[in-house]
């Protein structure tokens, strides 16, 4: 059950990161192109696509920042994504 909390709360941590990481960006943009081909999706919706995945990613960051404040320097997840071990 540990394995699958850190790796869990490795992923929603990277996660809320993909926006801001210039490493990220290409494989962002990439993604976000891919969702545009979709037969579900006309080209006049495809700015859309691109807004609305950069908002899922700025909600998701800011309520992962407020829930990582809530636990406290002492939680295990607090040390683990700050890198203080675990």
């Amino acid at each position: 059950m540990r394995r699958h909390c850190v790796s869990g709360a490795t992923d929603l941590d990277l996660l809320a990161k993909l926006r801001c990481s210039p490493s990220a960006k290409g494989t962002l943009d990439s993604q976000i192109r891919r969702l545009c081909r979709s037969p579900d999706i006309v080209a006049s919706d495809k700015y859309d696509v691109r807004v609305k995945v950069e908002q899922l990613l700025e909600q998701h960051a800011s309520e992962w920042r407020a829930f990582k404040e809530s636990l406290g320097k002492d939680s295990f997840l607090f040390q683990l994504l700050e890198g203080e071990g675990a």
